[in-house]
């Protein structure tokens, strides 16, 4: 038998790749899935204890160590002994504690400035060593009764000087009120004060027209005012040359 030649030349190893190609890589996965088959089978089974039987019996001797009522009496009762000490229990919660066991040292924010004391009302001390001087002068006062508030040394008025005064009173305020509208309201603005205004500048516009067509004009602007308001036909110098 002959022996293969094998052949390093790049040529031919690119050849025989592409012609064998799909053999290698078919090779190469029936490999794997055979690799993948003998782990599958070698594999450990599962133990007695955790199969699907075994787990349903232990879960129903569990549930039935849990129901058991004489449990507690036989086991846990030597183990947790219950102390019926409500009543002293309840006045120890209800002590009050210490502030001084939780106190800081440095308090968590601290104020920018300091507190300051409340203001304390101030020491009273008896008068000494009063000496009394007589003053007259007016005291006011309350008037408690309707005779208090009639002062003696003021003499009362009749009904007559009341009337007196009450009429002249009101004769001052129609006065006063139509002194206003005539100027136009309090402060002189309002809607009486201002057609007398108007008036006013009316008459000072046709004095001021009358001026301008009875002088002669003065300079160009008056000029031109005095055409505007006269309607005088304008005059032509004559052209020189």
């Amino acid at each position: 038998m002959k022996k293969p030649k094998i052949s390093l030349d790049k040529d031919k190893l690119q050849q025989f790749f592409l012609l064998h190609i799909e053999k290698i890589l078919l090779g190469v996965i029936v490999c794997l899935m055979a690799l993948l088959i003998y782990r599958g089978l070698t594999l450990p089974h599962l133990q007695s204890d955790l199969s699907p039987q075994a787990l349903v019996t232990k879960t129903q001797s569990a549930k039935q160590y849990i129901d058991n009522p004489d449990r507690w009496i036989n086991e846990v009762a030597a183990i947790r002994p219950v102390e019926m000490d409500v009543v002293p229990g309840v006045k120890k919660n209800q002590t009050p504690t210490d502030p001084m066991a939780y106190m800081l040292v440095n308090t968590w924010s601290r104020p920018d400035f300091p507190k300051l004391s409340p203001r304390e009302d101030p020491a009273l001390f008896p008068p000494e060593k009063l000496i009394v001087r007589p003053v007259i002068g007016p005291l006011a006062s309350y008037p408690r009764t309707e005779a208090e508030i009639r002062d003696p040394l003021f003499p009362e008025e009749t009904d007559e000087q009341i009337r007196a005064r009450k009429k002249k009173a009101e004769v001052e305020a129609k006065k006063k009120k139509k002194a206003e509208d005539l100027a136009g309201g309090p402060g002189g603005e309002g809607m009486g004060g201002r057609p007398q205004r108007q008036k006013k500048r009316q008459k000072h516009r046709r004095r001021n027209r009358r001026n301008a067509c009875l002088h002669p004009p003065h300079s160009r602007l008056h000029g031109l005012r005095r055409r505007l308001w006269c309607r005088q036909p304008r005059r032509h110098s004559p052209r020189s040359g």
